[in-house]
């Protein structure tokens, strides 16, 4: 059984020559000692524990007090509703293509017919980003 399932416990991404006697000394190994080796350390056991009590119940004993405390809860970001990830999605494009309309406009290794190219082209397409920088015929004529 070693020998027949060394290559499919020893596998990697690329196809390499194992010393077979080595390959069925390592699994025969991991054979041996797996209750060590696969063992969950007792941090993780008792944390999962205390989680799955707090499911149960809604709050952990804290020793010593006799009290009832609310478990901790882990999260990596708070959650917005739908309707606030709409509006976060819409106002951070529209930032950053301000920003973009920005970098033409004081870009000046653009030559000035390339600019202005840039320019008609944004205001074709994002037409009211445009206007709310260049307000007026003026504000755009003083540009160039």
């Amino acid at each position: 059984m070693i020998h027949t399932f060394s290559r499919c416990v020893l596998c990697c991404a690329e196809e390499v020559d194992l010393d077979e006697l080595l390959a069925a000394k390592l699994v025969s190994f991991l054979m041996d000692h797996h209750q060590e080796i696969l063992q969950v350390p007792s941090y993780l056991q008792t944390a999962v524990e205390k989680h799955l009590d707090y499911l149960k119940k809604g709050h952990v004993k804290n020793p010593g007090d006799g009290l009832f405390a609310p478990l901790p809860t882990y999260s990596y970001c708070k959650q917005i509703s739908a309707q606030e990830f709409d509006e976060q999605k819409v106002s951070t494009s529209q930032a950053a293509i301000a920003e973009l309309l920005e970098n033409i406009i004081k870009n000046k290794s653009l030559p000035l017919k390339e600019k202005r190219r840039k320019l008609k082209q944004f205001q074709k397409e994002y037409p009211l980003i445009y206007q709310k920088r260049f307000p007026t015929t003026e504000s755009e004529a003083a540009l160039f």
